[in-house]
């Protein structure tokens, strides 16, 4: 009994800290991944710009575009004036984390050649306190492609589209106009149109420019990668 009575309290502490270890461990866990389903790459950088985490859109837009790169763990863009003001923007956005006075973050078009510029934002991550101590403060970065594919499957189960429709749609959603659809599909254009009103009816819009907002805003959100 006299044991009992020595160990138990270091038991009950074991305890509550397995159980709050599993929690964390759980909500860090559930973040991953709601960030690898989001098609918006998002890295956490410090505050020289070496990368501490990436989301799987963010290794993959790293991967596949030619404008971003990794130097030595560090994020980097291939020109050095956009460089130059990446570095200033993350610079800012840690002063921010770190309680001092600045912007609380602040975008970048980052051009292509002929095709559209992915968008980059900086934002601070401010330290949080927990039960296993104080996180340091960090950065967040995120690249969105405007370009991205969309999932056309997440749009049939919307709307009620058929396969064809789907397709129209996600072209449309990605800003392709009837024209382009029309020969990337290998259709005629006043098959696309046709395509287009059934679309119209189906999502309860009136206009192509509404439509295209919605379908775009609809799942861009979650990544079909």
């Amino acid at each position: 009994r006299r044991q009992a009575a020595i160990v138990l309290p270091h038991l009950q502490r074991a305890l509550r800290l397995g159980q709050r270890f599993a929690a964390v461990s759980q909500t860090h866990a559930a973040a991953l991944q709601a960030l690898d389903r989001l098609d918006t790459g998002v890295l956490m950088v410090d505050g020289a710009g070496r990368i501490i985490q990436a989301s799987s859109m963010a290794e993959r837009l790293l991967r596949e575009s030619a404008e971003l790169t990794v130097i030595r763990g560090r994020l980097a863009l291939r020109s050095p004036a956009l460089h130059d003001k990446l570095l200033a923007l993350v610079r800012g956005a840690m002063d921010t984390a770190r309680g001092k006075i600045a912007k609380p973050g602040a975008a970048l078009a980052i051009p292509r050649p002929h095709r559209m510029p992915l968008a980059l934002e900086v934002a601070p991550l401010r330290p949080s306190a927990s039960a296993f101590g104080e996180q340091l403060p960090a950065v967040l970065v995120f690249i969105r492609d405007p370009e991205a594919p969309i999932a056309a499957a997440r749009l049939r189960e919307l709307f009620g589209l058929t396969r064809t429709e789907s397709a129209v749609a996600a072209a449309l959603g990605r800003g392709a106009s009837l024209d382009d659809i029309a020969a990337g599909m290998g259709i005629g254009l006043a098959t696309v149109r046709s395509h287009l009103k059934r679309i119209l009816a189906k999502t309860g819009t009136h206009r192509q420019a509404e439509a295209v907002a919605l379908l775009a805003r609809s799942v861009s959100m979650v990544s079909n990668h």
